[in-house]
């Protein structure tokens, strides 16, 4: 039996059609299948209940006339071959089938979709739990290609040429992918590409996190300063360091299950520490001389690009990555040096020229987060930290009876302070073969008191304008009951490097 379907529009016929009412079945491969890497052929073939001519399509609407013909057709099974198949890529074929005794019977599309699998991702990650290529979607769906886990596209979405095959574009508007599964963020291992159709992170005027990923309390996203943020319940649980992504410019994004961030470029990079200078950089050039400058290469991706700015200072490439800062004779005040990889990532370092006089800016504080030497003056301690082109003093009063010791006698200890300025009051002993092994020491802050800071412990106190990353390290202190008074005024002093008036 024939059914007709009729649209009618203010009693017009607006259009009608005929289907056949025969089923087309036994669809190999079965819709949405995955097949073993290294499948170069398979055989595309289905089955029907009466006498019948088949044709397939690798797109749908496809005029019944126009579509290839399968190579064994026209009784109730129907096959052929189909070659040229490469892992990693997704396979769409549509069939229709025509009865052999009526030729205006003619079935709708039957969908075939199937995957060929990448080798590394069968046999190198087997506990892969979903894979989404992005290459294409149809009916809204996007295809895991481990058979798993698909999605429901929301919004409008399409599809661009991409890194490995196509990626989906979204409009920004509303637009996402629902994934069902077993999937959860909160533990497991994400990788992907992301390409922006505009800046974000630092100076780009974003001014609110942009949310790529999100599974019940947990979210990955970008943060105004750049960085790639992932959230549980609101916490931040792991980040980037800030820096800039750029429009147009193809990002790699991997969070592991430790939550550790790592990002790179299309070219096979992939960095987790942020960008910076080589710790043995010298802090001063003498003019009509020259010195190198390094970074560490390892964090960042190539190409780098560097700048210099000041007077009497220019750059020319070096070996290994590194360049020749030169200073001429007319050289002064301080050399600002930028560098920029190609993931956007941007680190400065100054360094003084031996012409020069220290500036003073202001009674504040202009230097944060630096490690000060001590040095203890009747009641007072005097703290002096110089970065670059930035110094900065401060002098702090402090009350009760101290007793300090050097742990060698007459020269400053080796540093016995935590690693962390936010631990450094635990107590430690310093270095080996010295004095103060005798002792029982409490390597302590010069500031707030040696049990409590405002750096995440609770009920903290930190008196420090500069903030609590400023410690003193080349002092051991052995007694613990003390209390210093906050530098105020002309006893909060921050200086820049600059050329003589």
């Amino acid at each position: 039996m024939k059914k007709i379907i009729l649209i009618l529009f203010a009693a017009a016929v607006l259009l009608a059609s005929v289907y056949a009412d025969f089923p087309i079945s036994n669809l190999i491969p079965s819709n949405n299948s995955v097949l073993p890497s290294g499948t170069t052929s398979t055989t595309l073939s289905v089955e029907t209940n009466i006498n019948a001519s088949c044709r397939y399509w690798n797109t749908s609407g496809q005029d019944f006339s126009s579509m290839t013909l399968f190579t064994n057709t026209d009784e109730l099974n129907h096959n052929s071959t189909i070659t040229g198949l490469q892992d990693a890529q997704g396979y769409d074929y549509y069939v229709k089938c025509q009865n052999a005794d009526n030729a205006s019977d003619i079935t709708d599309d039957s969908h075939i979709h199937f995957f060929i699998l990448d080798y590394a991702l069968e046999y190198c990650f087997t506990d892969q739990l979903g894979y989404w290529t992005f290459d294409n979607f149809i009916d809204n769906i996007i295809y895991d290609i481990l058979g798993i886990n698909y999605g429901t596209i929301y919004g409008d979405v399409t599809t661009n040429p991409s890194v490995v095959g196509d990626g989906f574009n979204f409009d920004g508007v509303d637009s996402y992918i629902d994934v069902s599964g077993d999937i959860d963020l909160a533990d497991s291992t994400i990788s992907f590409w992301i390409t922006p159709d505009q800046d974000y992170g630092l100076g780009s005027g974003q001014t609110a996190p942009v949310v790529l990923f999100r599974d019940g309390l947990t979210d990955i996203s970008i943060d105004i300063d750049g960085r790639i943020i992932k959230r549980y319940d609101g916490e931040i649980i792991a980040g980037s360091p800030p820096g800039r992504i750029t429009k147009d410019k193809t990002r790699l994004i991997l969070l592991d299950e430790n939550n550790k961030v790592y990002w790179g470029n299309s070219y096979g990079c992939l960095v987790s520490e942020a960008l910076g200078f080589s710790e043995s950089n010298p802090e001063e050039v003498a003019t009509d001389s020259s010195i190198n400058m390094a970074i560490e290469i390892d964090n960042g991706c190539p190409p780098f690009e560097w700048t210099v700015s000041g007077e009497g200072f220019s750059l020319e490439e070096g070996i290994d990555g590194e360049v020749i800062l030169s200073a001429n004779g007319s050289a002064c005040g301080s050399a600002e040096i930028n560098v920029t990889d190609d993931l956007g990532q941007i680190v400065t370092q100054y360094v003084r020229s031996t012409v020069g006089q220290w500036i003073l800016k202001g009674n504040y504080c202009g230097l944060a987060g630096a490690t000060g030497d001590v040095s203890p003056s009747g009641y007072n301690l005097n703290i002096d930290a110089t970065i670059g082109n930035k110094k900065q003093e401060m002098l702090y009063d402090y009350l009760g009876i101290y007793q300090y010791s050097s742990c060698l006698p007459g020269t400053y200890a080796e540093v016995c302070l935590g690693p962390s300025p936010c631990e450094g009051w635990i107590s430690e002993a310093c270095s080996a073969g010295s004095s103060c092994l005798d002792y029982t020491i409490n390597c302590i802050f010069i500031f707030g008191t040696p049990s409590l800071t405002s750096c995440g412990k609770e009920g903290a106190i930190c008196k420090n304008p500069c903030g609590c990353g400023w410690w003193g390290a080349e002092y051991c202190w052995w007694m613990d009951t003390h209390t210093y008074a906050t530098p105020s005024g002309e006893d909060l002093r921050y200086y820049e490097w600059e050329c003589a008036p």
